[in-house]
């Protein structure tokens, strides 16, 4: 028998470890329980995923329409579960286009380091990637920021020179951030002056196209992480009905809470 015979036959009888089954569920499962409360609208995109095997890439919550997927005949979230050879590394975690629809495309918890509870989160935190990219406004205003160099495949998101070195840029940054930890605190009467005085200074140390940078990676990555971590609060906190699918400790959560206010609190313009 040929190694595609038996890849083949191996995805069809098994295309989901039944681990991987509860987790896309759960995902699933907290998409539809908290996701409007995450973000408004975000509940009403489907959770699509491709996950990414040792040899093999297996596609769920949608079915697929071109040549490289086969059907496997078992189901998941209401669609086939689909499968075709490995094309990329089983350790990534991202979300972009697969056949023209917005997919989270990430290897397993083993591939990816992660225990259980970070991967659901993880999720969480790239389907709300998913609802950005959804958005018929997305691609033109990213269009419109100017920052892509020429660049069509999307890597500038994450290569672009954005001064991370500059010394009073690092400063102006931790004034920001020492600012809002202010603002942040109950006990605290200084309001969000502060705040908005520490941002103009940083804008001051920044070039016009890197500050228009930095609000887009607050928008894109920061309030990701924001959606992420109110998940993880609502879900897997002491005081929610919930159970995480592994331990995930209360001073993490609390922190990871703290720290997406935080990059939510920079973003947000007066």
């Amino acid at each position: 028998m040929s190694t595609l015979c038996v890849w083949l036959l191996t995805l069809l009888l098994a295309p989901l470890t039944t681990g991987d089954r509860v987790r896309i569920t759960e995902v699933a499962r907290l998409v539809h329980q908290l996701g409007d409360s995450l973000w408004p609208g975000q509940a009403g995109i489907p959770v699509r995923v491709l996950l990414l095997r040792d040899s093999a890439e297996v596609l769920v919550g949608h079915d697929a329409q071109g040549q490289d997927f086969v059907a496997t005949g078992d189901s998941l979230l209401g669609h086939q579960i689909w499968t075709r050879p490995g094309h990329l590394p089983p350790a990534m975690v991202a979300t972009f286009p697969i056949e023209g629809v917005p997919t989270i495309v990430v290897g397993t918890p083993e591939h990816t380091g992660m225990s259980s509870t970070r991967w659901v989160l993880t999720l969480l935190h790239e389907h709300f990637h998913q609802w950005q990219y959804s958005q018929t406004w997305y691609y033109p205003g990213v269009a419109r920021l100017g920052l892509t160099g020429g660049d069509s495949t999307g890597m500038w998101m994450l290569n672009y020179p954005f001064p991370y070195d500059s010394l009073p840029v690092g400063l102006a940054v931790r004034r920001l951030a020492l600012a809002l930890r202010g603002a942040l605190d109950p006990q605290s009467k200084s309001g969000l002056e502060p705040v908005l005085r520490a941002r103009d200074a940083l804008r001051r140390e920044l070039s016009a196209a890197d500050y228009r940078y930095l609000e887009f990676q607050l928008w894109q990555e920061g309030v990701a992480r924001y959606v992420e971590y109110r998940a993880a609060n609502a879900v897997y906190s002491p005081a929610s009905d919930g159970h995480p699918v592994d331990g995930d400790s209360e001073k993490n959560t609390k922190r990871r809470k703290h720290n997406s206010a935080i990059a939510v609190s920079a973003f947000s313009e007066p």
